[in-house]
């Protein structure tokens, strides 16, 4: 039997698993639709992925060196030595509701979001079970299979860069652990009420990536620009991953390139133009 893709498995266990948004104002949802400015987790584990419009209210992208000092006796300047360089993105955003479908469907996606923080379980008979047993239970001690990893995409700001552009984070997403999220209703902008349930029309979230990069870093001196070598006898280096971080490419000069996704893009519009057409009665 085939293995079902994720996106299939998806639609058929969770229709919260979507990047379309549909019941938002016109604006937030053209730009998240159209213009694919929405914020993407994938949570590797279930092959689960929630999306959220790109409602950014803080955003930093920390590189950090670290060096070994060592301090000699008689020596102003310690001893340096390298370890790593690493990185690490916080995020804030804000989830919005105009109105009560989009703050119900809103807080099944925050939702399936905190369940990912989880991982996945494998009973020792291999039936999957998510519970730990209890000592006074027949029921079969669980133990972790997959911890749960994250790829996270937005546009070219958190992406992998060796496939830049605007698709799904299953395929471009930045890999990585989050510590945790942080859960803020926005309570003087008030709540819809269905029921016995609450759901906020404005929510903060927060959550810090600590990256892991899929790819080589750094400057290659075995590779060559042409054979060149410089004034000091040394190769000049390459970098290994000429378009990180951002999905420039830093040996290309700069030239006029259009989204990898402007094809997709301008059908998408036209398919809308006509069905707008359609609706008021035109050609």
């Amino acid at each position: 039997m085939a293995k079902k893709k994720p996106d299939e498995i998806n639609e058929h266990y969770n229709p919260n698993n979507s990047r379309t948004f549909r019941d938002g104002d016109d604006g937030s949802d053209n730009l998240a639709n159209n213009h694919f400015q929405f914020l993407e987790f994938f949570h590797l584990p279930s092959a689960y992925f929630v999306a959220f419009k790109a409602y950014l209210n803080n955003f930093t992208d920390d590189y950090t060196s670290r060096w070994n000092e060592e301090q000699v006796y008689g020596r102003m300047d310690p001893i340096a030595t390298f370890e790593r360089t690493s990185r690490k993105i916080n995020c804030g955003f804000k989830v919005v509701a105009s109105s009560v479908q989009e703050a119900e469907q809103n807080m099944r996606r925050i939702s399936l979001l905190l369940q990912m923080l989880y991982p996945s379980y494998e009973s020792a008979e291999g039936k999957g079970a998510v519970f730990l047993s209890r000592r006074d239970s027949q029921e079969p001690v669980s133990t972790i299979k997959g911890s749960p990893l994250f790829k996270v995409k937005f546009l070219n700001w958190i992406s992998n860069s060796d496939s830049p552009g605007a698709s799904s984070a299953e395929d471009s997403g930045l890999l990585g652990y989050i510590n945790g999220f942080s859960f803020k209703p926005d309570l003087d902008a008030g709540t819809f009420q269905v029921g016995t349930d609450l759901y906020p029309k404005f929510v903060s979230i927060n959550f810090s990536l600590n990256v892991i990069h899929e790819h080589s870093l750094g400057w290659d001196r075995s590779q060559t620009l042409g054979g060149v070598i410089t004034g000091r006898g040394s190769f000049q280096s390459t970098p290994a991953a000429p378009a990180f971080p951002y999905g420039k490419n830093i040996t290309q000069r700069n030239k006029s390139v259009r989204n990898s996704m402007s094809k997709e893009q301008e059908k998408r519009f036209k398919e809308l133009s006509a069905a707008s057409k359609k609706l008021i009665g035109g050609d």
